[in-house]
């Protein structure tokens, strides 16, 4: 038996993250050396159901940006503990059984979005705090970066502004991508 793989697909708003999942997971496992293919949305789930169907792209109303302050800082920095435990848990419980029995296991933008989109998740702790945090999240064997230029992400989706798109391009550059071994 192969083990699975566990993927992260990681790029900015209108890259194509959705797109390469939705056919990934529309692939039947006759064309695919995986058993099955799960989909998680920005982290495994401890409970409930399946990112299953994928939910549909679109434009959806930006999360409102918080003035930094101590209080959102500290709320924020408990709020990424409280994922970091809950995704651990997820993978020992979820995503593991998932790959021992030759699972593809995808998951969309993971805990690189505490880096490109800190409003998303509503992130307002120190930067020293997510470096320390991203060695503790289960590592993915492999990350998926899609890249588009700014015209193409602009035309697909809205959400974001063409300065925000920007900041965004700018962190992503430079991310460092913990995967696991390579593939042969």
């Amino acid at each position: 038996a192969q083990r699975g793989l566990f993927v992260v697909l990681v790029g900015l708003d209108g890259s194509g993250k959705t797109l390469v999942a939705r056919r990934l997971c529309c692939q039947g496992p006759e064309q695919s050396r995986f058993g099955r293919i799960r989909y998680f949305h920005w982290q495994p789930r401890l409970l409930g159901r399946l990112d299953l169907p994928l939910p549909q792209p679109g434009n959806l109303p930006r999360k409102r940006e918080q003035r930094p302050s101590l209080p959102a800082a500290v709320l924020s920095a408990a709020r990424l503990l409280k994922n970091l435990v809950l995704t651990k848990l997820a993978h020992w419980l979820r995503v593991r059984p998932l790959l021992r029995s030759n699972s593809l296991v995808l998951v969309d933008r993971y805990y690189y979005n505490y880096f490109l989109d800190p409003v998303s998740v509503k992130y307002y702790g120190p930067a020293w705090l997510l470096r320390w945090a991203r060695r503790w999240f289960p590592r993915p064997d492999l990350v998926v970066v899609l890249h588009a230029p700014p015209e193409v992400l602009l035309a697909r989706k809205q959400e974001l502004a063409r300065a925000e798109l920007l900041r965004q391009r700018a962190v992503l550059a430079p991310l460092p991508f913990a995967a696991g071994q390579p593939l042969v």
